[in-house]
C-alpha cells in the first residue's frame, strides 16, 4: 500500500516534492521486506529470506513457492 502511495506521490499526477513521495516509498519498501522476512519465520526458514521482498512480486512468489517446513 505504501509503495502505491509513494510511487503516485513521486511519479503520478499527484506529484509532491520529492522527499514526501520518497519517504512515502521507503516506507512501502520496508514494510513489504518486513512481512516477507515474517512470512519466511512463519514457513520455518530465515527470516534472512525476507531481503527477497526487493524483487517485488517475485521475491513473494518464490517464498510462496519455499516448503512449509513445519507440516
Amino acid at each position: 500500500m505504501f509503495i502505491l502511495i509513494g510511487l503516485a506521490l513521486e511519479f503520478g499526477s499527484l506529484a509532491l516534492p520529492g522527499p514526501v513521495g520518497l519517504l512515502a516509498l521507503l516506507a512501502g519498501v520496508g514494510v513489504f521486506i518486513f512481512g516477507c522476512s515474517n512470512y519466511a519465520m512463519a514457513k520455518g526458514h530465515s527470516g534472512v529470506l525476507g531481503v527477497l521482498g526487493f524483487l517485488n512480486i517475485l521475491g513473494l512468489i518464490a517464498l510462496i513457492l519455499l516448503p512449509d517446513k513445519h507440516k
